[in-house]
């Protein structure tokens, strides 16, 4: 029975295989990771548990343990040429490669609208470049946003783990380019309105970075301020009332909610908090501003 080396961030894969009882021999936490803040609540008192924090202490741990094979879920380091040529290597990535390479894939299909899903692949000298063993593809529908894609992309790197132990990791296919694969990974900028976007493309950033550690950032009377939803508003009788104001002006303000009218656009933010350390409201007239 191969025996596993897990590297991993998150929990739920390495949920799967002790629910399928494969031969784990050791596990390596990633610091400060989700999967470090919950491993108390997994039965991992009869497995070696490492918490790994470095390049160097990956590859002193995995010396160590000399697994058959290394599953890497989350797992920020790149294994280097020394460690793929001593183990067998597999990564768990959640995207539909080739495309949403990078360290935010998921963020990445909500922000451009490509495929959610996972890809279990071999493991090569490039950067989730080796060949495929199994994947599930999951639509981007209207209807959700970063947080629903999380969780769906959980569920599915369980699911293709599941496809590909049983296929005992045999490789399907190589990845094949078309020039159309996005490489992700967020920066700053990412989740700032400009307000010379597409108004589409503010929703779409709204739901990509809807999760309580993001929200995306504009400024207002010299204010900072962060929200978690835009909407555009169709209603006829808002519609009306807003487009008799100013472009970028608060049309109406309520609650954490404003509508201001962009191009001939209405648009809804939600959820707005100030992040400039003192609390400001938002008032009708404010002009908007990019950050």
């Amino acid at each position: 029975m191969r025996r596993f080396a897990v590297v991993a961030n998150r929990r739920f894969v390495l949920e799967e295989m002790l629910a399928q009882n494969c031969n784990i021999i050791s596990v390596g936490i990633i610091a400060g990771s989700h999967l470090d803040s919950t491993q108390h609540s997994l039965d991992l008192e009869d497995l070696d548990v490492r918490v790994i924090s470095s390049h160097q202490e990956l590859q002193n741990w995995l010396n160590n343990v000399k697994p058959d094979t290394v599953l890497s879920n989350g797992c920020p380091y790149i294994l280097n040429q020394s460690i793929l040529r001593q183990y067998e290597c597999i990564n768990i990535h959640p995207s539909v490669l080739p495309d949403l390479r990078g360290i935010d894939p998921v963020i990445g299909s909500i922000l451009f609208q490509r495929p959610l899903g996972a890809t279990c692949h071999w493991m090569d000298e490039g950067v989730d470049t080796g060949d495929i063993i199994a994947q599930v593809s999951i639509p981007v529908t209207d209807d959700i946003d970063v947080r629903d894609a999380y969780q769906m992309s959980f569920l599915a790197e369980c699911q293709v783990f599941s496809l590909a132990l049983d296929r005992d990791f045999r490789a399907e296919r190589s990845q094949s380019m078309t020039g159309t694969e996005i490489y992700f990974s967020r920066r700053p900028s990412d989740f700032r309105i400009s307000f010379t976007e597409d108004p589409r493309h503010i929703v779409a950033k709204s739901k990509a970075f809807a999760n309580k550690r993001c929200g995306c950032l504009f400024r207002c009377s010299d204010k900072l301020y962060k929200f978690y939803e835009a909407k555009i508003i169709s209603n006829p009788y808002i519609c009306s009332h807003v487009s008799s104001h100013p472009e970028l002006h608060v049309a109406m303000s309520f609650e954490d909610i404003i509508i201001f009218r962009l191009g001939s656009t209405i648009l809804r933010f939600s959820g707005i908090k100030c992040v400039d350390g003192v609390e400001a409201s938002i008032t009708i007239g404010m002009l908007l501003s990019a950050c």
